[in-house]
C-alpha cells in the first residue's frame, strides 16, 4: 500500500490511528528519552535499513543526542531512544518521498525536538492529524489538519492560489508504526 492509499485510508478510518480513548494513550506513554534499543531494532520498526541509519550517523544526517547511549567499546551496539526512533522512522519517510536525507534529518526534529502549547515535542496532536511538512525552500512544519477541516489542501495552495512545493507526511502513522514495531 503506498503513501497515497494509506492518506486515503486513514481519511476514511481515523480510527485506525488510535485505536484506544487520548486518555489511555496518555496514561500508556513511555519515557521516550530512556536508551532501550539498538540499531538493528529501529531498523526493524522504521523500515529504514540498520546500514542506511549507520550511513546517516557518520554523514551527520542524524546525530546520537544525550538521552542515547553510546557504544562502551568496538562491538557493542549503541543505544537509541524511542525518541531517536521516531526520529529516524521520520525521517525515512520523508526520504521515501525525495527529500533529501540532510533536509529530512533537520525536518524530523521539528517533531521530535519541537512542541507547542497544542502537544509536546515527540507527541502527536490530541486528534489526527499531524503532518511533517516540508517546503520547497527547506523550511518545516508540523501542523494539526483535523479530518474533515480541510486544512490539509491549504498546504499545497499558496494564498495566490499556486501550488507550493511540499512534502508531506503523516506523522500519526510513523508514530504507530514505529511503536508498535518496538513494542511499546
Amino acid at each position: 500500500m503506498n503513501g497515497f492509499h494509506r492518506l486515503q485510508l486513514y481519511l476514511m478510518r481515523p480510527h485506525l490511528l488510535y485505536e484506544k480513548p487520548m486518555q489511555a494513550r496518555e496514561e500508556s506513554m513511555v519515557d521516550i528519552d530512556e536508551p532501550r534499543f539498538r540499531i538493528s531494532e529501529v531498523a526493524s520498526a522504521t523500515g529504514v535499513a540498520a546500514n542506511t541509519i549507520r550511513s546517516w550517523f557518520q554523514r551527520q544526517h542524524l546525530r546520537l543526542v544525550e538521552t542515547d547511549k553510546r557504544a562502551e567499546a568496538n562491538g557493542v551496539a549503541h543505544k537509541l531512544s524511542l525518541r531517536s526512533a521516531l526520529r529516524i522512522g521520520t525521517m525515512g519517510a520523508l526520504v521515501a518521498q525525495g527529500v533529501e536525507p540532510s533536509v529530512a534529518g533537520w525536518a524530523a526534529t521539528r517533531w521530535t525536538d519541537s512542541g507547542n502549547d497544542e502537544r509536546l515535542p515527540g507527541c502527536l496532536f490530541a486528534e489526527p492529524l499531524t503532518v511533517l511538512c516540508v517546503f520547497a525552500d527547506g523550511d518545516a512544519r508540523v501542523v494539526h489538519s483535523p479530518i474533515g477541516s480541510g486544512r490539509a489542501f491549504d498546504l499545497f495552495v499558496s494564498h495566490g492560489g499556486r501550488q507550493n512545493g511540499v512534502r508531506a507526511i503523516l506523522v500519526d502513522f510513523v508514530d504507530k508504526q514505529v511503536r508498535l514495531g518496538l513494542k511499546v
